[in-house]
């Protein structure tokens, strides 16, 4: 389980972004002035992009420990089944005592999504334990 709400770097996301655009800014301005007057619509999309997503993030986050701090999950123990790795067509899956689960690599989910490719620890014949919801998965217990 993440001990840390995602999101937290927003400020260093926003301040990269303003160095690269004041950067590519001072390098065009005489040469180009048409991008010049394009560059502060980028830095504003840009900027509210990352932001919107950094808020979303967080906001999945807390309501996916809320869940868990309300006991409002479930938990499954056993051995992991049918695993699949993901492809480009399909989310990685398995199964544990009859519950399935499937997920992708993807960093805006605040629940568990690190897929094999990316070193996720879910294989075949792991014996876990996972706290979920809706299939979810919000925490995840393996056996040593």
């Amino acid at each position: 389980m993440t001990e840390s709400a995602p999101g937290g770097s927003i400020f260093l996301t926003i301040s990269f972004l303003l160095i690269v655009i004041g950067f590519v800014y001072l390098k065009i301005r005489k040469t180009s002035p048409r991008l010049v007057k394009i560059i502060p619509i980028l830095a504003f999309i840009s900027i509210f992009g990352s932001i919107f997503n950094k808020y979303n993030t967080s906001k999945d986050y807390r309501y996916l420990r809320d869940i868990l701090i309300n006991k409002k999950h479930s938990v499954v123990e056993g051995r992991v089944e049918n695993f699949k790795e993901m492809d480009d067509f399909n989310p990685e899956s398995f199964s544990v005592d009859g519950v399935d689960f499937f997920y992708r690599d993807d960093r805006s989910n605040s629940a568990f999504n690190n897929i094999a490719a990316n070193g996720g620890p879910i294989k075949e014949g792991l014996e876990v334990r996972i706290f979920y919801y809706e299939n979810r998965i919000i925490g995840l217990w393996i056996k040593e």
